[in-house]
């Protein structure tokens, strides 16, 4: 069967789930320095070395993070996967940041690109509960399973114009950065649901919650939750028995 042409861009877990679907409807032109992406290629494609070599009309960028030129936008309909249900939680992290807003619902959002940051028109949008008790690791493996299943026959979809793009609501945008080292800091001025959160987060392969206890810096490895409506002094250790501190 004669399979059309469409590149891909990108690195890590989200482009290597991208590549298994989309090599089984297409030819691919691939620009990625990801050494298990190169390695799951299978049959016909051709390995680029920059965003210039592409000679093809639709680009699929997943796991690719830097910033695009807006001349490039221009010529050609690139199209982008997005771990959050668009308008919301444009940026960086996107999905560690609903969980830790505590939204009911995630999921993930493939739209095109513009000049602006995650605010193209959207394609398809794939939504999913949020239980207040699975991880952040936990949902990323759910939505990765989603794009190798579905992504393929989406795009095609797309090609032969049965896809009809929908413009965004930027007046319900919302907007996130990266997180860093001191995202990974237990704040015990929040509530209890905050930190309940931040250990859903923060779960292999992400980093473990920290604390800081007389100038040095541990690592919590498992927290249970004691209920109590004392107020009393907080960040210090108050017991330690035979159930741990």
């Amino acid at each position: 069967m004669h399979k059309n042409k469409i590149g891909f861009a990108g690195e890590g877990w989200g482009g290597l789930v991208a590549v298994k679907s989309l090599q089984k409807y297409f030819y691919l032109e691939c620009f990625t320095s990801d050494k298990y992406i190169k390695d799951e290629l299978t049959g016909n494609y051709n390995l680029i070395n920059s965003f210039d070599e592409f000679n093809c009309d639709i680009i699929i960028c997943a796991g690719y993070k830097p910033i695009i030129a807006a001349e490039f936008i221009k010529k050609h309909r690139i199209i982008n996967i997005h771990y959050s249900l668009l308008p919301k939680y444009r940026g960086l992290h996107s999905n560690a940041w609903a969980i830790m807003n505590g939204e009911k619902s995630l999921g993930l959002s493939i739209h095109l690109m513009n000049k602006y940051i995650d605010d193209g028109p959207i394609l398809h949008q794939f939504e999913i509960e949020n239980d207040q008790i699975s991880s952040a690791a936990d949902y990323m493996k759910l939505m990765n399973e989603y794009i190798k299943l579905n992504l393929g026959n989406i795009i095609l979809k797309y090609y032969k114009g049965n896809l009809i793009p929908k413009e965004q609501d930027k007046s319900k945008a919302s907007w996130v950065g990266k997180r860093s080292e001191k995202h990974n800091l237990i704040n015990f001025h929040k509530c209890f649901e905050f930190n309940k959160r931040l250990f859903r987060i923060l779960q292999p392969p992400y980093p473990s919650p920290q604390t800081y206890y007389r100038g040095n810096l541990y690592f919590v490895g498992k927290a249970s939750y004691h209920l109590s409506s004392l107020d009393t002094d907080i960040s210090r250790i108050l017991n330690i028995d035979e159930e741990g501190l």
